[in-house]
């Protein structure tokens, strides 16, 4: 937009996401709209009525904050729930319509040199490029972090989540569709939401492991997913029959 050429490096073979669901809250969406794609992600969003706490124990609303007209009025934009693929794609079109914008795939830089005027950039193959800037996006386990601030690596907080977009069919009607649901209780909590458009129901259940975090798959189990949140409500428990097992989320800070 300032008229900068930019170029894009991704290491895997294909651009691409992962995850599902995201809320984007008015600060997200302003940049959306600053950067001209925000027609398009809100295309196949779902603008939900609130944000609703309730107590995952005995199914009580706590408290919710309305998302509706006023909302907007005070902060300029909406909060939407998108699915991650529908908001890359937009950006992804977006940045091959820019003929300022050059993406690469199978770039896997290995080191940037910084210099009094510009900053060498090289990869794997030994490929260099003169920049006058380097932005690294390159994620959690950045492997460019260490030439700005060596801090070593990410560290298991002991919570793991396990997520997943289930078909609309498969979710009942009392599920309360047209909000975002936070079901919180001690140590866990459960967040729902419909995204692309409504065809799909987006489910994380999040909680703490009573065991040790470790560089294994033997913590944060499927086995303890299940003894956590089997104290819920009946809803609750309901909904973990359908959350998506096969793969877990240790979250790191």
């Amino acid at each position: 937009r300032a008229g900068i050429r930019v170029r894009l490096f991704e290491k895997k073979e294909e651009f691409g996401e992962v995850g599902a669901g995201m809320q984007l809250a008015p600060n997200c969406t302003r940049l959306l709209d600053r950067l001209g794609i925000l027609q398009q992600v809100q295309a196949s969003a779902v603008f939900p009525k609130q944000i609703v706490w309730i107590d995952a124990l005995n199914g009580q609303r706590l408290t919710a904050i309305d998302l509706g007209a006023k909302f907007i009025e005070t902060f300029g934009y909406p909060y939407i729930v998108v699915h991650r693929a529908d908001l890359f794609e937009a950006i992804y079109q977006a940045c091959l319509a820019n003929s300022l914008i050059t993406m690469e795939k199978n770039r896997v830089v290995t080191s940037i040199d910084e210099r009094p005027k510009s900053v060498m950039v090289e990869c794997a193959d030994g490929t260099r490029y003169d920049c006058n800037m380097v932005i690294a996006a390159d994620g959690l386990w950045s492997s460019l972090r260490k030439f700005v601030c060596d801090d070593g690596a990410p560290h298991s907080v002991g919570y793991v989540t396990y997520r997943g977009a289930i078909d609309i069919k498969q979710v009942s009607e009392e599920a309360g569709l047209e909000n975002v649901q936070f079901w919180i209780g001690p140590g866990m909590h459960l967040v729902q939401y419909l995204v692309r458009g409504g065809e799909l129901y987006n489910q994380a259940a999040v909680f703490k492991s009573k065991k040790k975090p470790d560089d294994t798959d033997q913590w944060g189990t499927k086995e303890e997913l299940n003894e956590h949140f089997s104290a819920g409500c009946e809803h609750v428990k309901n909904a973990l029959k359908s959350i998506q097992t096969n793969i877990r989320w240790p979250v790191y800070e």
